[in-house]
């Protein structure tokens, strides 16, 4: 017994001094003209590895991070740190140090770091996996972090309505911001919630949306432009510059009364209180109005089709986007009828059904007398409403 003691103690402290001695490491240009000397560029670095290891471990680090914008910085310091990871861990992204300059005024420094893994095919470049930037800021004697969103809108203008202010960089079309301040009222009003307030920076596209909160190249979502973000319940970066943002206003509201996400479900009820969230190429996004009249279109044209088989299959049909979801659009009408009959409550019961089609098809048996077997008779009247 005594042996084993002894082994697991030495195991411990062979555990321990590993991951003591694990670091991030940085390389560095090989020749730059930077002007922040080495011991300043050491200082901000030897932060920044100390801000990863707290990601790393899962330990709170807000007080590596500048208070100003703080959702916007935790979120994006967290993917940042959920990117790199210690040079133990095998096939580790390689950070490099690519940029770091004083903004003019003040203590604080732009920094950009690369992250690369070395190429299998050792005659090919490395692969870059992203760069990112953000700011470095000196407050008293520590370093504190923060996106650089308020930089990069620097020069955008600001106009608040109601709960809801919009940050934008030329002109705010006011009839979609005020639509989007009336379904957010009238969802707080119908699930009996505190009203939501936000900060809506409307964005052309996902670029851009990476591009304000510090992420200058994503390698996943190169060339990604049909989507938008919702960072923490409070920061909203728009789809293809629409104001409205209602599709994940209601996922927020949906937070707070479920436990379990049922998608086909809080997706149908997204699309029918929200929009569809995808924009066609000139930033409309369709109502559910708009989805339903093509949805009975298709149905015509293609007779050979059951609705239950649209609804499981899920093909792309509409022509605003090919990702607009046809299973949630029908979903979106099954939910306007249990609201119908069964009130608020009902639409409650039905977000907190669990996950899967299987609790969905459940739930709706229960609420409407809806199952697979009378789907096409029960549901393509509600498509008719």
């Amino acid at each position: 017994m005594k042996t084993l003691k002894t082994i697991l103690i030495l195991i411990f402290f062979s555990c321990y001094s590993f991951l003591a001695k694990a670091q991030y490491h940085f390389s560095y240009p090989a020749k730059s003209a930077s002007e922040v000397s080495d011991d300043d560029r050491e200082r901000i670095m030897s932060s920044v590895k100390e801000l990863l290891v707290k990601i790393e471990n899962k330990a709170d680090y807000d007080d590596f991070l500048k208070s100003d914008n703080i959702e916007v910085s935790r979120n994006y310091f967290k993917y940042l740190g959920n990117t790199l990871r210690l040079d133990t861990i095998a096939k580790y992204f390689r950070p490099q140090l690519l940029n770091l300059y004083k903004l003019t005024g003040g203590q604080e420094y732009y920094v950009t770091i690369a992250c690369y893994l070395p190429n299998n095919d050792k005659s090919l470049p490395p692969i870059i996996y992203g760069i990112y930037s953000f700011i470095a800021c000196q407050e008293e004697n520590r370093m504190v972090f923060t996106s650089p969103i308020k930089v990069r809108t620097k020069a955008w203008k600001t106009k608040t309505i109601g709960e809801i202010t919009f940050c934008y960089p030329n002109e705010l079309n006011i009839e979609r911001a005020n639509l989007f301040v009336e379904k957010n009222r009238k969802m707080a009003k119908r699930m009996n919630l505190p009203l939501e307030s936000y900060s809506v920076y409307v964005t052309n596209n996902y670029q851009e949306v990476l591009f304000l909160q510090g992420i200058d190249y994503s390698y996943p979502n190169n060339g990604t432009v049909n989507l938008g973000d919702i960072v923490g319940s409070k920061v909203i970066f728009s789809t293809m510059g629409n104001e409205d943002f209602s599709h994940d206003a209601l996922h927020v509201y949906a937070r707070k009364v479920r436990d379990k996400m049922n998608v086909t479900a809080e997706e149908g009820l997204a699309y029918t209180w929200g929009d569809a969230y995808y924009a066609d190429s000139n930033g409309y996004i369709p109502s559910q109005k708009d989805l339903i009249q093509e949805l009975n279109r298709y149905i015509q044209s293609h007779p050979d089709k059951s609705l239950l088989d649209i609804f499981t299959q899920n093909p792309r049909i509409f022509e605003y986007s090919k990702k607009i979801s046809p299973k949630s659009a029908i979903s979106g009408a099954i939910c306007d009828e249990i609201e119908r009959i069964k009130g608020t409550e009902g639409i409650i019961e039905l977000l907190q059904c669990g996950s899967g089609d299987d609790s969905y098809f459940e739930s709706i048996d229960k609420l409407l007398g809806i199952n697979k077997d009378n789907f096409n008779e029960k549901v393509l009247p509600l498509l008719k409403k």
